[in-house]
């Protein structure tokens, strides 16, 4: 369906087992709430702990 789609597929069963992988880490975060059991299921690094701060921006539609 991808492919017939148009989108560069080279292995389909490769790429189904990918999906299922992305859905069932879906799930474990679901369940566990666990950022990162779910990375080292998906095989990626531990995240970094320097999260930047991001500015919160006011709105000025906003009543006081």
């Amino acid at each position: 369906m991808l492919q017939d789609a148009g989108y560069p597929i080279e292995d389909a069963q490769q790429e189904i087992e990918r999906i299922q992988a992305f859905e069932a880490a879906a799930r474990l975060a679901d369940a566990t709430g666990d950022n990162a059991a779910v990375r080292a299921y998906l095989g990626l690094p531990e995240a970094d702990i320097d999260i930047p701060d991001v500015p919160l921006v006011e709105r000025s539609d906003q009543a006081a």
